[in-house]
């Protein structure tokens, strides 16, 4: 078994792995689907997050999206990650297109070709 990296501050707990190796804490998801208090994004591809245990804390954070939440566990995690993205697809969508600088319609762009469908709950 590998060792866990360990500073005063942070310290980052192993975890099992299906292969049965072990790496620190990080993992992938990778949701097809998005689930709020409100809305189910329905998404053309899997969306590629990091999951990671920091300490006392998970973070899941997706790049493209420029998306990092923090959470006591795993599924508040992914659960905040999911509210996240909704409140970011919210506040680009509604922009005016005219009004929007060129970041802000690659982000609209982003948005469209990963949505496929979105069902309000």
């Amino acid at each position: 078994m590998k060792t866990a990296s360990y500073s005063p501050q942070i310290r980052i707990v192993p975890l099992a792995v299906p292969n049965g190796r072990y790496q620190t804490g990080k993992q992938t998801l990778q949701p097809t689907e998005l689930r709020t208090e409100r809305r189910i994004f329905l998404l053309t591809r899997p969306l590629h997050c990091k999951i990671e245990k920091q300490g006392q804390y998970w973070f899941a954070s997706n790049e493209e999206f420029a998306i990092e939440v923090p959470a006591k566990t795993r599924s508040e995690a992914e659960r905040t990650f999911a509210e996240a993205f909704e409140e970011l697809y919210e506040f680009f969508i509604e922009m005016q297109h005219s009004a929007a600088t060129d970041g802000v319609r690659a982000k609209q762009a982003l948005f469209q070709e990963y949505i496929q469908a979105i069902y309000q709950r």
